[in-house]
């Protein structure tokens, strides 16, 4: 029998030709699921256990801290000792995740939504089905919403929607792994001639745990962290000399989306 599977395009958008990034499913290609999603409040650390067995990606988004932490992940704060700490400090287990105390203590109690993914860091290769410029469909743009159990499709709220083609989904995976050279700076081609959306977090050999990595916004990489451009993926720890630790292994996520 012939191997045929689906895709769906975003609304006004031509599946049978839309290029990749303007699909919000496709069975070509892996998707990012949500494992568990939760908003905890106290004074760190605060441990959230998952019990999943190995390193999945997760995301830490702060609330009601405006001295400390931001749901922005770029922002970061200077201090007076000229040194810049991250918004939020986790640590992500194979059975836990873990919001601790970095080098500043931050307000003594807080609240943080806490998204945890159910997929691990296994290879996927890049791969692209379309990726010319699209037209957009016809007139005649039905649209497709599929609810999450429970609800009724025809009135429940966005976030009650497993996927609409109203709204930009971007967890279609283009590429993911585990870089593990160690020779310094981590590079990753994606070969999407633009900026993705993405994940990435840092493993220093001697430790248990992987930390995310500072996303950063520039066009070279002189500091801790990552950063995206249209051809390549950048992560490194740097170690004060100009160079770069030979100590982590990066683990990353691409998705179809562009930023």
């Amino acid at each position: 029998m012939g191997n045929f599977g689906s895709a769906v395009s975003k609304k006004t958008y031509d599946v049978k030709s839309s290029a990749d990034r303007f699909l919000i499913y496709n069975s070509s290609f892996q998707t990012l699921k949500i494992y568990k999603k939760v908003k905890v409040t106290g004074t760190l650390p605060i441990t959230i256990t998952h019990n999943l067995g190995y390193y999945c990606p997760f995301e830490v988004i702060a609330h009601n801290t405006p001295k400390f932490a931001y749901s922005d992940p770029w922002k970061r704060i200077p201090f007076s000792d000229g040194a810049f700490y991250n918004s939020v400090n986790a640590r992500g287990y194979t059975d836990k995740i873990i919001i601790v105390d970095g080098d500043v203590t931050p307000e003594d109690s807080n609240s943080y939504t806490v998204i945890i993914y159910l997929d691990n860091f296994a290879t996927v290769s890049e791969s692209s089905i379309n990726t010319a410029t699209t037209t957009k469909g016809s007139n005649d743009d039905y649209g497709i919403r599929i609810s999450k159990d429970g609800y009724d499709v025809k009135d429940c709220t966005d976030e009650q929607l497993v996927l609409s083609s109203e709204q930009d989904f971007g967890e279609i995976i283009h590429k993911k792994g585990i870089d593990n050279d160690r020779t310094g700076q981590a590079i990753v081609s994606h070969n999407q001639n633009t900026p993705l959306k993405f994940l990435a977090f840092q493993k220093n050999t001697s430790e248990s745990f992987i930390t995310p990595t500072v996303r950063r916004g520039r066009t070279t990489l002189t500091l801790d962290g990552a950063y995206i451009d249209s051809d390549y993926l950048y992560m490194g720890v740097d170690t004060g000399s100009g160079g770069f630790s030979s100590s982590y292994d990066f683990y990353y996520i691409m998705f179809k989306n562009q930023l």
